[in-house]
């Protein structure tokens, strides 16, 4: 039987970064979590206008930060909304975390859900901002899943999709999971997991 392993969501909303980085330190040097987790939201609340005027630092962005304050536990966030980011970007943020943290990167990837969020940052279409639809967010998921797995892989795209502008580039930086990170004694895992919820 696998070893069952521990993770905690200590959030980023409702706090300020010097207690949040506090929190992550002590709970990677004092304790046995083997992971610790950010949301991607970018307001406080679940999905309504009420209750979302609390500070919410940006998940990507203070995981980077928080992968460099810690050294032990693996990171990420849960989940991250496919809707929110271009899939290349997002896989280019992965691999700068992915680094920063050593190879302690864990990548999850969600179809998205906080209706308000996607008004309030105007991340539905225009010009109502609205949430797409359940099968419009799972058929760009799949698509977003797809382009990610192939720059991981390829380091290079130019597939034609049908809800993202994609164009042809070419990524030099790779995952920490590369033969270059077990050539220098790195066992890095950089684990992809798709996650749909409706």
């Amino acid at each position: 039987m696998a070893d069952v392993k521990f993770g905690a969501v200590p959030m980023q909303s409702g706090i300020s970064w010097p207690d949040l980085l506090d929190v992550w330190q002590e709970l990677d040097r004092d304790t046995e979590f083997d992971s610790l987790w950010l949301v991607d939201h970018f307001v406080t609340g679940f999905g309504q206008e009420f209750g979302s005027e609390g500070p919410c630092m940006e998940g990507w962005t203070a995981l980077a930060a928080l992968a460099q304050a810690t050294s032990r536990v693996r990171l990420g966030i849960l989940v991250t909304g496919n809707t929110y980011r271009h899939p290349a970007v997002l896989a280019k943020q992965a691999t700068t975390v992915d680094h920063i943290s050593n190879g302690r990167l864990e990548f999850g990837i969600g179809a998205a859900w906080h209706e308000y969020e996607h008004k309030a940052f105007g991340f539905g279409p225009a010009p109502a901002f609205d949430l797409p639809p359940v099968k419009e967010r799972l058929d760009r998921l799949e698509e977003a899943v797809r382009l990610i797995k192939a720059r991981r892989k390829a380091h290079t795209t130019a597939l034609t999709r049908l809800h993202t502008i994609r164009p042809t580039s070419r990524s030099r930086t790779r995952p920490s999971s590369s033969a270059a990170a077990a050539r220098s004694g790195r066992c890095a895992s950089w684990r992809s997991t798709v996650t749909r919820r409706t």
